[in-house]
């Protein structure tokens, strides 16, 4: 207020020879206002919202490099020093799993898991061998028949099983699962589900020519993965939990050949790409790794490249 004061008698007397008039006064502090409000903002908002590292007064890489410092316990010498690891016993990896668990602390329930795991993998395994070149489909248990979506997965199935590629999903009753292995079903082709129980997913699909059963969503996720190809319909949080391993599989080589990978929708799965992109401009994702997957619309684009490598 006497700062509003001041700055109108001032300029009143610099350019009119005299004092300000109330009208100019109330005005001058109404400006004064508005500009302190607004300059308070920008600070506001520099301290809280500018930090790119979220964290209030840390704005340089000095400042988070300092902050980072303050949480080190020990150098890099004693703290390797005093880890102890043990060495790999690699013959111990190849013993029987009923050996490892008679002997082992583990509870009932964990050894019932890995059992099972072990049991539910090498059942699948040995199934799937004799297939031959075959592509995973990945997509969503909530889609109806009557959407896009599920009829574009059904066309694609029925296209590749037409070109000797055996289709696989996770079975489910519902959505794209049921719609790939319809498509393949129709066309005389070999129709793979990898079935898992759930609450709300108990049933297979009627269209499956190869029925695999899983206890668990993780070795369920593993031969979903004894594929050549993989094809990412539209999907939530399941698919794209899936899609984002297998692409972090290939990138990481622990699928041995790096096997085609596409997401159908530009729609839907442009700002996955974008997301990526943006990562490359961070340096968590080299450039490379966008050559992974490809998006397309046209399911007539992944026949004709899966048809003629296979």
């Amino acid at each position: 207020m006497p700062a509003g004061i001041v700055n109108a008698e001032a300029h009143s007397l610099m350019t009119e020879g005299r004092l300000a008039t109330k009208n100019e006064i109330k005005n001058s502090v109404a400006t004064l206002a508005v500009s302190g409000g607004l300059m308070g903002a920008v600070n506001i908002g520099h301290e809280y919202i500018k930090p790119s590292s979220g964290i209030r007064g840390v704005r340089t890489l000095d400042d988070m490099t300092k902050l980072a410092d303050g949480t080190r316990a020990a150098n890099y010498e004693q703290l390797s020093g005093s880890l102890n690891l043990p060495e790999r016993n690699h013959a111990r990896l190849f013993q029987s799993t009923a050996r490892q668990l008679d002997g082992s602390v583990l509870s009932g329930r964990e050894k019932v898991l890995i059992a099972r795991g072990h049991r539910d993998l090498v059942d699948s395994f040995e199934q799937l061998k004799p297939v031959g070149p075959t592509v995973t489909i990945y997509g969503s248990a909530r889609l109806s028949e009557n959407s896009f979506a599920y009829q574009r997965a059904r066309y694609t199935a029925g296209k590749l099983a037409e070109n000797g590629w055996a289709i696989m999903t996770g079975g489910g009753e519902k959505g794209i699962m049921r719609a790939a292995n319809q498509g393949a079903f129709e066309a005389g082709g070999k129709s793979i589900g990898v079935n898992v129980e759930l609450p709300f997913e108990q049933k297979p699909n009627p269209f499956q020519t190869i029925s695999l059963e899983h206890k668990n969503f993780f070795t369920r996720k593993e031969a979903l993965r004894k594929a050549d190809a993989f094809i990412v319909e539209e999907g939530g949080l399941g698919t794209l939990d899936e899609a984002m391993e297998v692409l972090t599989l290939a990138q990481t080589g622990k699928i041995q050949k790096t096997p085609p990978i596409f997401f159908v929708g530009r729609q839907t799965y442009q700002p996955v790409e974008e997301l990526l992109n943006r990562l490359v401009k961070h340096g968590t994702v080299s450039r490379d790794d966008l050559k992974l997957f490809r998006i397309v619309d046209d399911p007539n684009e992944i026949v004709r490249e899966l048809s003629a490598a296979k």
